[in-house]
């Protein structure tokens, strides 16, 4: 009897270890849990302000590179249409200072052509007298000198040719001595004496 008490008694101190032990290490799982969560819980919200912090930063950089494409696109129209009115500007002052230089061209062509026929005509009389009073001794010699003498009178490089006249309009008319006001013409000492019959153009010579 005494043993079965010993026994019982035994047990009953087995089972309140057990049990004071079990409850020592459930409390110590609670509490580590516990830890494990506060640290996870502690990271979470980090994370979730990191994550806050980049959308904003995300959408902050967004709106920024949005400004400047709307303000490069601004740029590029004003550049264009402000180009384009320089353009149009350009355009309609050139279209008007050529209106008024062709006319000039015009007159300036017909100036020239006239001074190349007078030219062409001085020269010719100036054959003629120097043909009349007999002091040409070599006479393609000096049509020669007074095709090149012409020819600097006007500019022409080549002298040669038909060079020296300058093109003429389908309404011009030759001027040559034969041709002038359609009479006869007297030059240097022999004027007003009658030519009698036609002179040559020195330049079909």
């Amino acid at each position: 009897m005494e043993s079965r008490r010993e026994v019982d008694s035994l047990e009953k101190q087995l089972k309140d270890k057990n049990d004071s032990d079990g409850g020592e290490a459930a409390e110590a799982l609670k509490r580590e849990h516990e830890e494990v969560v506060e640290v996870f819980e502690s990271r979470l919200e980090r994370l979730q302000r990191e994550n806050e912090k980049l959308q904003k930063d995300l959408t902050a950089r967004v709106e920024l590179e949005l400004r400047f494409e709307k303000r490069e696109a601004r740029m590029e129209k004003n550049i264009k249409e402000s180009c384009g009115r320089d353009i149009e500007c350009v355009q309609r002052e050139l279209s008007a200072k050529l209106d008024k230089v062709t006319p000039a061209l015009r007159d300036l062509q017909d100036a020239r052509r006239a001074k190349a026929h007078v030219t062409q005509i001085d020269a010719n009389l100036n054959f003629i007298r120097l043909h009349k009073k007999g002091e040409i001794t070599d006479f393609d010699a000096e049509v020669e000198m007074l095709l090149e003498k012409a020819a600097r009178e006007i500019g022409v490089a080549d002298p040669h040719g038909s060079n020296i006249t300058a093109p003429m309009s389908s309404d011009d008319t030759s001027l040559g001595v034969d041709q002038v006001s359609g009479e006869t013409t007297t030059v240097g000492d022999e004027a007003g004496e009658p030519t009698p019959e036609k002179t040559t153009d020195a330049t079909s010579i």
